[in-house]
Parts: C-alpha cells; structure tokens; sequence
C-alpha cells in the first residue's frame, strides 16, 4: 500500500471512530444515533483519485453520533418541520439552513416542508431555547439530550431505516448569530440522515475535531453532493458493501 493509500486508510479508520462513544439508556431504534464502525478494506476498491470523497462519505452517512447503527437511514417521504419557541431571526436562519438542504436534493423527489410554529403533528420539531434550558426540552420532547450541545438532534426509524420523526434541539444564546447560523445548519442537515461528524475537512458542515466543530454557514460542494447522493442512490438499510458498490458505479469525478 502506497503513502497515499496507507494515509487514506488511516484517516477512514479515525473517521469512523471519532464520533460519540456514549449511548442513551432509550435509544431503541437503530436510526436514533449511533457512533459506529466499517471496514477499511473495501476502499482499495475505490480509484486514488475518488479515495478521500468515499472516506468523508461513508464517515457521516453510516450510522450516527450517539447510539447504534451502520446502515443507510434517511426518509422516503418528504417531512414536514415545524419550528418551537422560535424568534423572527431565529425562523429566518432556520430557513435559509433548510432552503440549502432543499436545493442539495432537489432532483430527489424529496422536499423539507415547513409547516406553521409549534405543531406536535410535524415529522421534525425545531426548538429553541436558552443553554440552561436544553434538558428540559429535551425531557418535554421525550428525548435524552447529552449535555454540552449547543445543537442535538434525535430520530426514530423503522426496521428498515426509514425515518419516522426527528427533533432538533437549538441553543438560543450559543454566543453569536455565526455560531447559532451554523449549528442550524449542522443539525437540519444531520437530521435528513448524514448523522455523523468528521474531522478531515474544516469547509465542511460535518466537521468536528476534538470536540470543536466548525462554524461555516454554507454546505460546501461536498457536503451538498453527499445529501444528494443519498437521496438519490442509497436506500433505506444500505450497508457499507451497498454504499461502496454505488459509489464506484456513480460518482465518477472528485469533489475533495
């Protein structure tokens, strides 16, 4: 394996292990999170060219931060969002973060639908809040909230991995409008199923090193190209063989 190669290969081992070690005692569904591991073997398959697209690829959209899971989840129906306690400035980031995610999967057939404020019926719940009230929200929404985020997310799946609901959690004083711009776009794209962070590009809405995560307030071109990667040619349950398999028939030139 040459220099090149035995790097890559590191950097995807590192990749898939980065992410939370802790698991909530409720998380039942294997879609609600999950730090999870794949095999390095199968990147030889790939060319040296597309070998660094694969490695951030895989590294986010194989399972989730914390909990269980390696395979594919995302949804198969375009959700609808609805926004919590939520301030005209707020809304207004939200948005712009959602419009970014719509653009991303646009030939996909899938949309995120934004539906009037505070309704327990939509597939995503927003909800803002001061740091000291994260918790609490999360215990008001029924879900375990791991403090320390500025912004946490959480999703139910079937068997299958198709997702069901999703709540997102939104620290409203996070300390500036740049911080709180990008944690909404974070979490909003995690949300949709690319769960994971990663640690090799700062450009990237994924990135988090050592606990720091990045503050960049648009989805760069990979970051886009994954969302609609997924939501064009993964399904529901794809494990890693899956994802090598149609990365190799479809994505042909180099965005990293």
């Amino acid at each position: 394996m040459g220099t090149y190669s035995k790097y890559l290969a590191v950097a995807f081992v590192l990749l898939l292990s980065a992410c939370g070690a802790e698991r909530p005692a409720s998380c039942l569904y294997s879609g609600c999170g999950g730090g999870s591991t794949a095999p390095v073997s199968g990147i030889q398959s790939v060319s040296p060219a597309l070998q660094s697209d694969f490695a951030l690829l895989a590294g986010v959209v194989l399972g989730a931060e914390y909990g269980g899971g390696n395979t594919i989840v995302r949804w198969t129906h375009s959700p609808t969002m609805s926004f919590f306690n939520a301030s005209a400035q707020q809304r207004e980031y939200a948005i712009a973060a959602v419009t970014q995610v719509n653009y991303a999967i646009r030939y996909a057939g899938i949309q995120v639908e934004v539906i009037s404020d505070n309704q327990m019926s939509a597939d995503i719940k927003v909800a803002f809040g001061q740091g000291s009230q994260m918790a609490a929200m999360g215990d008001y929404f029924g879900i375990d909230y791991v403090p320390g985020n500025s912004g946490f997310f959480w999703t139910h799946n079937d068997s299958v991995g198709r997702l069901l609901d999703g709540v997102v959690l939104i620290q409203s004083d996070p300390g500036s409008d740049l911080v709180l711009r990008h944690t909404l776009l974070e979490e909003l794209t995690q949300v949709m199923g690319p769960m994971r962070d990663q640690a090799l590009y700062e450009d990237s809405v994924y990135y988090e090193k050592n606990g720091v995560s990045g503050v960049v307030t648009q989805l760069s071109r990979i970051d886009a190209r994954i969302l609609a990667f997924l939501y064009m040619y993964l399904e529901p349950g794809d494990t890693f063989s899956d994802l090598l398999q149609k990365f190799i028939a479809v994505w042909k030139t180099p965005v990293t």
